[in-house]
């Protein structure tokens, strides 16, 4: 008797283990991209960099880290996970010009990824910069075409 009650312990108890170690490792991944993995994929293109963490909250519920590639500025908003990103990204109209209730009059043309943790804004029409950005972050999910 005790034989079958440690059967059925451990075919109920085993999956739900194993779900939980692969819900923690899929955490873990995806939480994985941040400021500092940007920063890592950045320096892989041998592209220069400067990095200023002084701005305050802007848009966004978190301050972003300014990183400056050459001229070309980018407004990296790294969040404690990709759920608290996923807020403030859904609140990105697909042009980018209207953040929430705020309409936003950006000085060049705005384009938003993401990536694990990250939110990153980049204003401007740079091929070279545009293109780095979708080689590391994926496509845009919003902004100028």
């Amino acid at each position: 008797m005790k034989k079958k009650v440690s059967i059925i312990v451990v075919i109920v108890a085993l999956p739900l283990i194993l779900y939980l170690i692969y819900n923690n490792t899929l955490n873990k991944k995806d939480n994985a991209f941040d400021t500092e993995a940007l920063l890592t994929e950045i320096n892989s293109f041998n592209t220069e960099y400067s990095v200023d963490k002084s701005a305050k909250r802007d848009l966004f519920s978190v301050a972003p880290t300014m990183i400056f590639l050459g001229t070309d500025k980018l407004s990296v908003y790294e969040y404690r996970n990709i759920k608290s990103m996923e807020k403030d990204a859904a609140r990105i109209s697909s042009d980018g010009y209207q953040i929430g209730n705020n309409k936003v009059s950006w000085a060049l043309e705005p384009h938003f990824f993401k990536k694990g943790k990250i939110l990153v804004q980049y204003c401007g029409g740079n091929k070279k910069t545009f293109d780095l950005l979708e080689k590391i972050l994926g496509k845009q999910f919003a902004g100028s075409k």
